[in-house]
Formats: structure tokens, sequence, C-alpha cells
């Protein structure tokens, strides 16, 4: 992931110079694509990373090795890839400006909150956001 990191960061900044649609009381969201990893700024619609960008950096039978591990593979890229945005969200001075701000994957519940760095159910996470 470290490789694309500039690509990140660059994106992260791109999506936020403007000001965002954010009605009040509610989160901004990141929204990744489970099957390319694609990042979507989900409140304007700006792509932060484009699909891809991720398993072009892998070796080809990535997946299997991860499926055949004690740990399954989908667990083991959101958590690092989650990990990774939150640190990328922090230099680029994103809670300062938009806060709270959420990372989450398409068609799944949870939500991995950028600030506090710890995924929230969807019972926790709509507990403070009823409109989101």
């Amino acid at each position: 992931m470290s490789a694309n990191s500039e690509r990140l960061l660059d994106g992260l900044r791109a999506a936020v110079s403007d000001p965002l649609p954010i009605f009040e009381g509610r989160p901004l969201q990141f929204e990744v694509n489970p099957d390319s990893l694609a990042v979507v700024l989900r409140e304007s619609e700006v792509e932060v990373l484009p699909g891809w960008w991720l398993s072009d950096g892998l070796p080809s039978d990535w997946l299997d090795r991860a499926d055949n591990s004690a740990v399954v593979g989908d667990v083991l890229i959101s958590s690092s890839v989650a990990r990774w945005f939150a640190e990328a969200w922090d230099e680029v001075g994103g809670p300062w400006t938009y806060s709270p701000s959420f990372l989450f994957w398409r068609g799944f519940e949870t939500r991995y909150d950028l600030e506090a760095r710890q995924w929230l159910t969807v019972e926790e996470f709509f507990s403070g956001f009823a409109d989101a």
C-alpha cells in the first residue's frame, strides 16, 4: 500500500479542495468498492483512488494464499486499508475540516471511524446519525 500513499494523499486533497455539500448532522463518508477497492467520496462522487490500485501491486496468487491462511483475505485487506486511509486522512488535515468522517465497504454495514480508528456496527453508526 505504501507505493500508493502519494496517490491517496493527492486524491484526498483533491476530493476536499472545494467545500462539500454536507448536511448538518451528517458525517462525511468514503465508499470502497469491494471488488476493485476504488474509493469514492460519497458526498461528491469524486474518485479518491481508482479501481484495482492494490491488486495491481500484489502477486497474482495473493487471494488464494490469503484464503489458505488463518486470516480471511477480505478482513486482512479491509483492516489494513482502513488504517492506512485513516493515517492519510490525518495527514491532509481531514479531521480538522470534516468531522466526523468514515470509511465503509459497499454492501457491508460496518463503518470505520477515521478519527477514533475503530469499526462501528451499523447500530453504533446510525445511533449518532439518524439521517446518514
